[in-house]
């Protein structure tokens, strides 16, 4: 039993080595980031605006979801919105509108 417990300390086991990294993806082209996004921006440039549940049936996501997509536009320059208001119509929905 010491022969083999002084065999095992001689022979380490082989160290492992690590994956090489994969290569650095090439910058996109500007402009919006997905075909949905470029929807809600679409709906956001009609004369009328849209309003979150609008635009929610018409992409079928969620009304959080679109929500946020809305604030991203604010600060994402690569959309090509400069401009997002907001207004409250009678019966109590808000209207968005992109410029």
């Amino acid at each position: 039993m010491i022969n083999n417990r002084q065999q095992m300390h001689k022979t380490a086991p082989p160290k492992r080595r690590r994956k090489p990294a994969p290569p650095l993806a090439a910058k996109s082209r500007p402009g919006p980031k997905s075909n949905k996004q470029s929807q809600i921006i679409a709906m956001m440039r009609q004369p009328m605006g849209a309003t979150l549940d609008e635009m929610s049936d018409a992409i079928g996501w969620k009304v959080s979801a679109i929500t946020r997509v809305v604030q991203s536009l604010l600060f994402c320059t690569r959309a090509g919105v400069r401009r997002i208001s907001s207004e409250k119509r009678p019966d109590g929905a808000t209207v968005y509108r992109a410029a």
